[in-house]
């Protein structure tokens, strides 16, 4: 499910970068790009080893990573890039950020992450229950 979430972001973000009009609210990719393509490329490459690596044994590191990743990349990202596609611009980023009363980047860099390690604690909470006292 998180590696589903990523590639969602991959291919909606690439897209994002490659039409006219539209712009990436990630200010670490849009660098990237700035630099080559192919350095996007190999970001969310990087990322989808490290998810693969991180999510191949059951435990609370591989929930707390498939959740994470999940919320920040597939909810957050893709489907606020399919939201761009689909409705156009203000896409739900754009609205949180606008009643946030912040800018679209320090959206993506502070708000997002939050959201993602809040919605990771609490599920892995629920999955495996409090941390045994040792």
């Amino acid at each position: 499910m998180a590696l589903g979430g990523l590639c969602l972001d991959a291919v909606t973000t690439w897209v994002v970068l490659a039409a006219a009009g539209y712009r990436e609210l990630n200010p670490i990719i849009a660098g990237l790009w700035d630099g080559h393509p192919s350095l996007v490329a190999a970001y969310f490459c990087g990322l989808v080893l490290a998810v693969a690596v991180a999510t191949r044994r059951p435990g609370r590191v591989s929930t707390a990573m498939s959740t994470y990743v999940i919320v920040v990349m597939g909810v957050f990202g893709g489907i606020n890039n399919l939201s761009l596609f689909v409705f156009g611009a203000p896409g739900p980023l754009d609205l949180l950020a606008a009643a946030v009363g912040v800018s679209g980047a320090a959206t993506v860099v502070s708000i997002v992450p939050a959201c993602g390690l809040c919605v990771a604690a609490g599920t892995v909470f629920l999955r495996h229950g409090p941390r045994p006292s040792r």
